[in-house]
């Protein structure tokens, strides 16, 4: 009889609960990246109960005499600390922040998402071929030192607009807050909110001018989205719409949204 067969013997189940445990917990990242926040509350519950409080206890006070409990001990470890930085991770992203992860899911779990999108500028999609059509460009001026002056003048101008435009926007209303990015906004202390044109696409970003009770904050987007304006009407936000061109304090039209 083996050390591990001798030992799940003597641990009546208690190895196997720590097992499923540490299985469990290695699969809540993929998880949160889904969004299933109810499947990894139920984890981090599992964790917290009596009978699995019991089965590490066991196990540790066991590990002493089988080396192997104790592998298994820092592999539980490993994957609790992993599966709670991810539910952190993501408690943030969203505007979330509490003492404990098992609190930030069930902050997660309440919330009633009106609007959520990662918005990113048609532009950077052409930054591939741009830089392939200025590789092509280069092989076929790569005689000509002259000539190569352009194409690194307009690989320059391609970098800085892909720096400019490049990467996404992460936005987010529910019925308490709005997050653009690291931005959070309680609903609750907006006075109002003012956008540039919508849903049309232009060589520089827009601007959501956001007026709290006590600040003032602006959020660049590579566009605003009606659905966007929608939502935060659906919260009760006061919004003014100012059609394109923008021109700073004129405005040519303005819209006021209520819940």
């Amino acid at each position: 009889m083996g050390v591990e067969s001798d030992a799940r013997i003597r641990l009546e189940g208690r190895l196997e609960t720590v097992e499923r445990l540490a299985g469990l917990f290695e699969v809540v990242p993929a998880y949160v990246r889904d969004r299933q926040w109810a499947v990894a509350q139920r984890a981090l519950e599992q964790l917290a109960s009596a009978e699995s409080s019991a089965a590490i206890a066991a196990v540790r006070k066991m590990a002493g005499e089988f080396p192997e409990l104790g592998i298994l001990l820092g592999r539980l470890e490993r994957a609790r600390f992993r599966a709670e930085r991810a539910v952190r991770a993501a408690a943030r992203t969203r505007g979330v922040i509490d003492v404990d992860a098992r609190a930030e899911l069930g902050q997660l779990l309440a919330d009633e998402v009106l609007y959520e999108a990662r918005l990113r500028s048609p532009l950077s999609g052409l930054m591939v071929p741009l830089y392939g059509l200025i590789a092509v460009a280069g092989l076929l001026t790569w005689h000509d030192s002259a000539a190569w002056v352009g194409v690194l003048m307009l690989a320059a101008f391609v970098t800085a607009l892909g720096l400019v435009h490049g990467g996404s926007v992460f936005v987010l209303v529910t019925k308490d807050r709005l997050v653009v990015n690291r931005l959070i906004v309680p609903l609750d202390r907006v006075v109002r909110i003012q956008t540039d044109c919508l849903e049309r696409y232009r060589p520089w970003q827009y601007v959501l001018g956001i007026r709290t009770e006590r600040s003032s904050h602006s959020a660049r987007l590579p566009w605003i989205p009606q659905e966007l304006v929608s939502a935060l009407a659906e919260a009760g936000v006061a919004i003014d719409r100012f059609e394109w061109p923008y021109g700073g304090q004129h405005f040519n039209h303005r819209e006021r949204f209520k819940s």
